[in-house]
């Protein structure tokens, strides 16, 4: 059977100080487990790295150390860098990047916000004098710099108060002669390799994508109108969640509903973040769409079928939602239910722990798969009537059909 989940890819090296201790970790544009980049649009190979490292988890990734990325020019005059924390996040200038006075203004922006900043394979260039003011790291790679003129740079940026990283590495020789000229950071294949990780992700219906683009036209974004897009796609429901779980957002409230997600972020950032996933998402495979479809139609029967017993709509819907991603992701309903935003109710019926969201849920899976003497038995516990059930799961099916067809 074809399933909805994609596989992703990218690949962390570690950065090392001076004692050989991990201090840091670069995230790099991977396509497949080949350990190589093939970037052919800079600014779409950063955006599919953020979501796919989003998926992964920013704090997996990070382990408490904190990211450098990869900024595209794009990518940082648009403001995506604010979709990481600023706490765990180097933005990381791509020595492809013009210093406009927009490119700048951003990076301006960024330290503000308490970003680190660092100038990617740096080469002194006139015209570069703003961005090396504004940089508290400074990246030079051996391969294309001279023992000399790391001497240099070393004399010219460290009493500046730069830090000096030594990239591509390749002999120990190399690591101790930088090491000596105060060069305090350092990375490459002889100290470590970069790592490919993979991450399941599920591909958006092809339908949505113009929703999103229609959506992200208007001149102020209508947060009801999105959550309608998004509710209406299983992907973007576990990536919104997913993304919630990182630690940007130490969450004071719980979510229940995808408005709630998306007033906690702010209209700015949501309007980010569906561009970067509508850049960095596929379309769905046809053999791709029956699962996600399936998860739409569960989500609203368990909301349909609860509808008498006084619970949150919103929350039986995200656990219907949610419940179908193990065949979507191909990973088990426990790790998915661990690395979401949701309600601790939610979490718990995941497991499988007897509350009342479990209840409707369990009374759904019956239907579904048939079991009718469980279904009965349940259904007569919960007192929704027998045609009930079968009015809402054609109604939840008409609904399912709907959205993916408009």
């Amino acid at each position: 059977m074809d399933k909805a989940a994609s596989t992703l890819y990218v690949a962390r090296q570690p950065i090392f100080d001076r004692t050989r201790q991990v201090a840091g970790f670069e995230l790099l544009f991977r396509d497949s487990t080949e350990n190589r980049a093939r970037v052919g649009d800079p600014d779409l190979a950063t955006k599919k790295t953020v979501d796919t490292a989003v998926l992964l988890g920013l704090d997996v990734l990070s382990a408490g150390q904190k990211l450098f990325l990869n900024c595209s020019e794009q990518f940082l005059v648009e403001g995506f860098c604010t979709l990481f924390p600023p706490h765990l996040t180097v933005v990381e200038v791509l020595e492809t990047v013009s210093a406009t006075a927009e490119v700048v203004a951003a990076c301006r922006e960024l330290k503000r916000l308490g970003y680190s900043i660092a100038l990617d394979d740096f080469v002194p260039q006139s015209g570069y004098e703003a961005l090396t003011e504004l940089a508290d790291l400074i990246k030079v790679d051996l391969r294309i710099t001279s023992l000399a003129a790391c001497v240099d740079l070393a004399q010219q940026y460290l009493p500046a108060g730069r830090q000096l990283l030594a990239e591509k590495v390749e002999t120990q020789e190399e690591f101790q002669r930088t090491a000596v000229l105060g060069f305090t950071l350092f990375q490459g294949n002889f100290l470590s390799e970069p790592c490919v990780l993979s991450a399941a992700g599920a591909d958006g219906l092809e339908v949505n994508r113009y929703r999103i683009l229609r959506l992200l036209a208007q001149p102020d974004l209508d947060l009801v109108e999105a959550e309608n897009v998004i509710k209406s796609d299983p992907a973007l429901c576990y990536r919104l969640l997913r993304f919630l779980r990182s630690p940007a957002f130490y969450l004071q409230s719980e979510i229940h509903s995808m408005l709630d997600a998306l007033m906690l972020l702010g209209a700015e950032e949501v309007r980010k973040w569906l561009l970067l996933v509508c850049a960095a998402v596929a379309d769905a495979k046809p053999g791709q769409k029956p699962l996600l479809n399936a998860a739409l139609v569960r989500a609203k029967f368990v909301e349909l079928i609860a509808a008498e017993a006084h619970l949150p709509e919103s929350d039986l819907f995200l656990l219907g939602l949610l419940s179908s991603f193990e065949s979507i992701l191909g990973m088990p309903v426990t790790t998915i239910a661990g690395q979401v935003a949701v309600p601790d109710d939610i979490r718990a019926a995941l497991f499988g722990a007897a509350n009342p969201l479990r209840t409707y849920l369990d009374m759904a899976l019956a239907y579904e798969h048939a079991e009718w003497g469980k279904c009965e038995r349940m259904r007569k516990q919960c007192q929704v009537p027998a045609q009930d059930l079968s009015r809402a799961y054609a109604e939840a099916t008409r609904w399912a059909k709907q959205i993916s067809e408009e």
